[in-house]
């Protein structure tokens, strides 16, 4: 029988994305919390992991994201072999290594476990045929198409997030509150980072 397959985006759904797209081998930020733990999750439930992003049409792109989830799994499993030991671990993590743990040295083991996750986590080419496609920038279709404000307007999960500068300091405004209480508090409009004036 075949496993039914959950898509899963990489770039502000695993990678948290915070410093926006630096190109396909740089991928600079931490995970988005939780997302280590879910893959497992996906995989210890019989699900076949799919990792589809743009990223992988890069010449590089999918070895990066590879090396990655190892590093980021590699940081995660550590904790097992800290003074704050095993119980410092995300409980998938621990099930995780657990399945197969055989004698130490621990480092071994931890090696062995992420080397099995990674066989189990796809990173195809194509749209796969998923049960489920998890995406930052994707709209859940119902038969009813957004409208064109909708789709103008779509903000992903994290919102915009944009430096702007002000004389000689630096500030950022990720929200269009917090933007508003800045004009509101200082009285005039920021620019944005190598800008020279702002449309009003």
């Amino acid at each position: 029988m075949r496993k039914k397959i959950v898509s899963l985006d990489f770039d502000g759904v695993i990678h948290s994305y915070t410093s926006g797209w630096k190109g396909p081998r740089c991928i600079p930020d931490p995970p988005v919390d939780g997302a280590l733990e879910a893959i497992i999750r996906y995989v210890q439930a019989g699900f076949r992991v799919c990792i589809f992003s743009s990223r992988g049409r890069y010449v590089g792109g999918r070895q990066a994201m590879k090396q990655y989830l190892r590093y980021h799994y590699g940081i995660m499993g550590a904790l097992g072999d800290t003074v704050q030991g095993w119980d410092a671990m995300p409980k998938e993590l621990r099930r995780w290594i657990g399945e197969t743990a055989f004698a130490d040295p621990y480092s071994e083991e931890l090696e062995y476990a992420i080397s099995r996750l990674m066989r189990e986590i796809k990173f195809p080419l194509f749209k796969p045929p998923a049960t489920m496609s998890i995406d930052d920038r994707g709209f859940c279709f119902r038969g009813t198409f957004p409208s064109v404000d909708d789709v103008r307007e779509f903000q992903p999960w994290y919102g915009e997030r944009r430096m702007f500068r002000t004389c000689n300091d630096m500030v950022l405004l990720d929200t269009k509150e917090a933007y508003i209480k800045w004009i509101k508090e200082v009285g005039c409009f920021p620019l944005e980072e190598n800008a020279t004036a702002m449309e009003v």
